[in-house]
Order: C-alpha cells, then structure tokens, then sequence
C-alpha cells in the first residue's frame, strides 16, 4: 500500500538517526544553575512579619577552633517585636554538624528567647559558615529569620577518628585486605601512632598465607615497618 511504503520510508531514517545518538558519546549533559538561582538558595526570601522575630546578632564569629576541642554551643537571643505569638516550628542547618536547639513554646509579644547552635569541630577541618534556617508559623517554606555561624577549625595533629580500627596504640584503617590470587598486587594499610611513644611495625612471615612466583618474599622497607 501507498501509504505503508511511506510510513516504512520515514520510520527507518528516524531509527537509523536514533541509533546514531545512542552510539556517540554524551556531551553536553552539565546543568549550569543560574548565578541568581543560586543566590535564592542561600538567601531565600523571607517569610511575610519576619520583622517581628527581632535578633542582638544574627552572625556569630566563632574565631579559631580545635578539631579536638569537642563540641561548643552558640547562642542566638531574639525578641518577639511583634503584636502576635511566634512558634519557631522547624530549624535546618547547611551542616550536620551544626545541631540547633530552642524552646518549643509560643513566644508572646514583647518576650524573649534563644536559639542554640551546637557546632561539632570534629571531622570538619578549615575555613567554614553554617546558616541557620529559621522557621515559624509565619510559613511552611519560607524561613523567618536568616542565622549565620562562622570560623575556622585548626586540624587535629592526630585524627584518631578516621582510624576506628585499635591494636593497641597502633590505629588502623582497615584491619583486612582482599587480594586476588591471580594478579601481582600492592596493598596498604593505613596507620596511626595512637600513643605517645614510637611505635615500631614489623611483619610476622609464619602466619602470612602462601605465595607463588619468583619473588614470593613479603618485604617493607625501613619507612613501613615504623611509625611515629
């Protein structure tokens, strides 16, 4: 039929072009957020009476912390300036390790209250600014108020946290390796000197597991047999 054949006819092009993008590669896929959407997202608009929520400081400056100081707490003092009670519903934060706190009940007109930031150093190197989120009855999606918490954490010298495996004052990365054995491989294991004296690593050959080749001895060198 006539209008099968031209049907058939526009089809196999459509596939062949189909086929064609499929087989080369993707490119072009990078979204590009806008420099004004971006800018939304760190500083959204602010809830319809957000001037009733009225702060001593909205920025606290933490000034430099140890990672190994522990966590400390950052008080924010506000004020209700408004005619009508505010509720603060819900808080978030652009890092986990700040975790907010603060008193459930209805501030009345002309009361005040606080906001409590936690800040956990540990694991959080470097420069840094957390904002603080701020949420009331005002609005579901619109926070009320905009806080900011900023400061610089001093790296610990000996971060036994990223070592959660102990032998003693030895602490490990990983305490197992898997190897094929098949392949000629090189594995580490990461270590750390939990203590306060050198510690000095050496490698039992009786326990390790049997080896084929020409070069089947374990070796280390000077450099990975100690650690201190």
């Amino acid at each position: 039929m006539p209008g099968r054949s031209l049907i058939t006819k526009i089809l196999v092009p459509m596939g062949m072009a189909a086929a064609l993008g499929a087989a080369s590669p993707v490119r072009g896929q990078f979204h590009i957020v806008p420099r004004q959407r971006l800018d939304s997202m760190a500083n959204p608009a602010l809830a319809n009476g957000a001037q009733a929520m009225r702060f001593v400081a909205k920025r606290i400056e933490t000034g430099p912390i140890g990672e190994d100081d522990g966590p400390k707490n950052y008080r924010f003092e506000w004020q209700n300036v408004g005619d009508k009670p505010l509720v603060i519903t819900r808080i978030t934060t652009t890092c986990g390790c700040a975790a907010p706190s603060w008193d459930r009940q209805p501030v009345k007109p002309g009361e005040k209250a606080t906001v409590t930031v936690t800040n956990h150093p540990k694991g959080h190197p470097g420069s840094f600014t957390r904002k603080i989120f701020l949420f009331t009855q005002l609005a579901a999606n619109a926070p009320t108020a905009i806080l900011e918490l900023s400061g610089e954490v001093i790296p610990s010298a000996r971060p036994t946290y990223a070592y959660p495996h102990a032998r003693g004052n030895l602490l490990l990365k990983q305490e197992a390796i898997h190897l094929d054995p098949q392949l000629k491989a090189v594995e580490r294991i990461e270590c750390l000197n939990g203590g306060n004296d050198t510690l000095r690593i050496g490698v039992d050959t009786r326990i390790l597991p049997p080896a084929s080749g020409p070069d089947s001895s374990p070796r280390c060198s000077d450099r990975e047999r100690s650690a201190s």
